[in-house]
C-alpha cells in the first residue's frame, strides 16, 4: 500500500475534464489556465504535507507535470508520452509514501478516485487513441455513462448498472442518433473496468 496523491494530481489534471489531443489543450496562450488548475489540484490533494519534506516531492511533481505538458505542446500527445508519464508519477508517488501517509485522503478513497478515472476520463482517452471517437470530440455522454456505472457497481447496485447502461445506449441511439462502435463499447468498458475495480477494492 502506497500513496497515490501525486499520481492522482497528474492523472486527474491531464485527463479529467480535458482532452490531451485537442488544440485548446496544447495552446501555449491558454496554458496559464491549465497551470492554475494543476497547482490548485496538487495543493488540494497534498496540502497537509506542505510543512514536511513532502513539499519537495510536491514541487517536483508539479515541475514534472509542466515538463510533460511542454513535451506535449512540442511533439503532440502520444501513447508513449502519456503512459510513460503515468509510470513516472506512480514512481514518485511510491517514493513520497512515507511523507504522505498521514494524508487526509484515505488510501481507500485514493484507490476509488483512481478507479473512477480509469473507468471514465481515461476511457475517453483510450477511445480517442484507438480512433473509436474523433480526437477533437468531447465525450461527455460516454464519460457520464461510465461514471454512473462505476458508482453503482461499487455500491453493488447491479440492477442500476444494467439500467444505466441501457438508458445510455438508448439516449445515444435516439437523441444523439449515433451508430458508431463506441455506442456499445463504452458501457462494456465501463462495466468491465468497474467490475475489476470492485474486486481490487
Amino acid at each position: 500500500m502506497f500513496s497515490l496523491n501525486l499520481f492522482l494530481g497528474h492523472f486527474i489534471g491531464e485527463h479529467a475534464f480535458s482532452n490531451v489531443y485537442s488544440e485548446a489543450f496544447t495552446n501555449k496562450k491558454g496554458y496559464y489556465k491549465h497551470l492554475i488548475w494543476i497547482v490548485l489540484l496538487f495543493l488540494a490533494l497534498t496540502f497537509d504535507s506542505l510543512l514536511s519534506v513532502g513539499a519537495i516531492f510536491i514541487v517536483a511533481a508539479v515541475v514534472m507535470h509542466i515538463g510533460v505538458d511542454l513535451l506535449r505542446m512540442k511533439k503532440k500527445s502520444s501513447p508513449l508520452l502519456e503512459f510513460t508519464s503515468l509510470i513516472a508519477f506512480l514512481l514518485i508517488s511510491f517514493a513520497s509514501t512515507s511523507f504522505m501517509k498521514e494524508s487526509y485522503i484515505s488510501w481507500e478513497f485514493q484507490l476509488y478516485l483512481c478507479g473512477m478515472m480509469i473507468s471514465t476520463s481515461f476511457g475517453s482517452y483510450l477511445f480517442r487513441m484507438f480512433g473509436l471517437i474523433d480526437r477533437e470530440k468531447k465525450d461527455t455522454t460516454g464519460a457520464t455513462e461510465r461514471l454512473v456505472i462505476f458508482i453503482f457497481m461499487l455500491a453493488h447496485q447491479y440492477l442500476w448498472v444494467f439500467l444505466s447502461a441501457l438508458i445510455a445506449v438508448g439516449y445515444k441511439l435516439i437523441i444523439e442518433k449515433r451508430k458508431d462502435k463506441e455506442l456499445l463499447l463504452s458501457p462494456v468498458y465501463g462495466i468491465l473496468t468497474s467490475l475489476i475495480w470492485m474486486f481490487i477494492m
